[in-house]
C-alpha cells in the first residue's frame, strides 16, 4: 500500500496501512483477503478514528496497486464497504501472466480488466 508518509500531507486526512500474510508460507489470496479485512475494518471504524466513511479509499504501487484494485473488486463482490476511491501508481495489472489459474479461479477471468 501506499507510504502513508507520502499521501495527504498537505490535508486533512486519516491514513491507515496493512500487513499482510506472504508467499510462499501463505498460498494466495490470503494476502488480498487481509487487505480487504483492513479496509473493511477502517470502514467500518472510519467514524470512531474521526474520519469520513463516505471518504475511505485504498492505494498502493507495483504489487500493492494491483491488491489495491483486487481490493475494490472484492468489496465489490462481497457487498462490502463501498469506497471513494482507488489510487494505483504503475499497478501490475495483468496478473494472469504471474498468478495463472489460481488468480483466475478467484477473481474471474476479468477481474482487473
Amino acid at each position: 500500500m501506499i507510504r502513508t508518509s507520502q499521501c495527504g500531507q498537505s490535508q486533512m486526512s486519516l491514513k491507515r496501512s496493512c500487513c499482510c500474510r506472504l508467499a510462499p508460507e501463505h498460498k494466495f489470496p490470503a494476502g488480498h483477503l487481509d487487505c480487504y479485512a483492513a479496509t473493511k475494518w477502517a470502514f467500518d471504524n472510519a467514524v470512531a478514528l474521526g474520519g469520513d466513511q463516505t471518504q475511505v479509499a485504498v492505494g498502493g504501487d507495483s504489487a500493492g496497486g494491483s491488491i489495491a484494485a483486487a481490493v475494490c473488486h472484492l468489496a465489490r463482490d462481497m457487498k462490502g464497504p463501498k469506497l471513494a476511491m482507488q489510487v494505483l501508481l504503475y499497478p501490475m495489472m495483468q496478473p494472469t501472466a504471474h498468478y495463472g489459474k489460481a488468480f483466475v479461479a478467484t477473481f474471474g477471468r476479468h477481474a482487473l480488466f
